[in-house]
């Protein structure tokens, strides 16, 4: 199946209904459940200091996701 992104927005704004799209939805949100607590685990991991920082050796520019 294509990806059309028409009809991902409409199941995402809950426009579209059935079984198929509520099970669609009802996925999304337990990916975003999963992707939260990874990026909660990953902070706490560094402000409890079991992660450590690194710095680099030369100047970092980041801009969004664009890192020189």
């Amino acid at each position: 199946m294509k990806f059309d992104e028409a009809r991902f927005h409409r199941l995402i704004r809950g426009e579209t209904r059935g079984a198929l799209a509520a099970l669609g939805r009802g996925g999304l949100s337990c990916a975003s459940w999963a992707y939260g607590f990874g990026a909660w685990s990953r902070t706490l991991a560094f402000e409890s200091g079991f992660k450590k920082m690194k710095r680099a050796p030369i100047p970092v520019v980041s801009i969004g996701n664009l890192t020189l």
